[in-house]
């Protein structure tokens, strides 16, 4: 009954179902995961909000703790190469341990990578890279 293909059209269902729930609350709801049985599935969706700048909580960390992984703050919305590919940063995902960075490709389609990789790329670019010091 239940496989990869007919769920993404569930999901794109469901979404589209709850989109004025979002428009009421100010929020974004996005799909995040889940898994698919013959007879069983769990569907997974995320509630993004914003704080009172507009700030995602990714943008909010990034710009919150960049600093601990040894990035700039700043670097928020920069554009970096990355596997010869254009990205930009979106945000900092605090509940990862390795790949904490979160990109967009020019599509807006999101990736995640380790900060070291946005380091590099932004040293490449020739910015400035804060001194780190771990604690």
């Amino acid at each position: 009954m239940f496989h990869k293909d007919n769920l993404k059209v569930i999901q794109k269902d469901i979404l589209d179902a709850v989109s004025d729930v979002a428009l009421k609350h100010n929020i974004t709801i996005t799909q995040n995961g889940g898994s698919v049985g013959d007879l069983e599935a769990v569907l997974k969706f995320k509630l993004h909000g914003t704080n009172d700048s507009g700030e995602s909580q990714e943008e909010a960390d990034f710009r919150q703790y960049a600093a601990m992984y040894g990035m700039d703050p700043e670097w928020i919305d920069e554009a970096i190469e990355n596997g010869g590919k254009t990205y930009t940063i979106k945000g900092l995902l605090m509940g990862r341990r390795i790949n904490v960075v979160s990109v967009a490709n020019s599509k807006g389609k999101l990736f995640v990578i380790p900060a070291k990789a946005v380091i590099n790329a932004m040293r490449l670019k020739g910015a400035s890279i804060p001194e780190f010091t771990p604690i």
